[in-house]
């Protein structure tokens, strides 16, 4: 299945990382420690949860990105029906975000609308 992601803004993309980790544990993600770093010296998060579902977050200067895959599809799988189910599940750890980031007291962080780039670096202007 293809990566699905967006990006998440913040006062730094480290606040962003750190704020949305509690939220992510009550959906079932859990970090693989330790943290990796990229190659523009930026600490990457990796989060799984036992179906399979793996986020991925690199904390940039002003925001994060975060990257949503399935390491898993079961053999036999229908593809088209679990496509769905793949689209469903990455909808909802974003509507679960969005929720969590309306309980938070201003400024929290804020989804930004638009699709990742392939590379999954937060823009120049961030």
């Amino acid at each position: 299945m293809p990566a699905l992601g967006f990006y998440i803004t913040g006062e730094t993309g480290a606040d962003v990382l750190d704020t949305i980790i509690p939220e992510l544990a009550r959906v079932g993600f859990a970090e693989s420690l330790p943290r990796e770093m990229s190659t523009e010296h930026l600490p990457i998060a990796v989060f799984q949860r036992s179906n399979g579902d793996q986020i991925r977050v690199i904390a940039g200067r002003r925001c994060s990105s975060l990257t949503f895959s399935s390491a898993v599809v079961p053999s036999g799988a229908d593809l088209e029906t679990y496509g769905r189910d793949y689209g469903r599940r990455f909808a909802a750890v974003r509507a679960s975000l969005q929720q969590y980031f309306a309980r938070l007291p201003q400024p929290h962080p804020k989804i930004l609308e638009g699709e990742i780039p392939p590379v999954g670096m937060c823009p120049s202007e961030f």
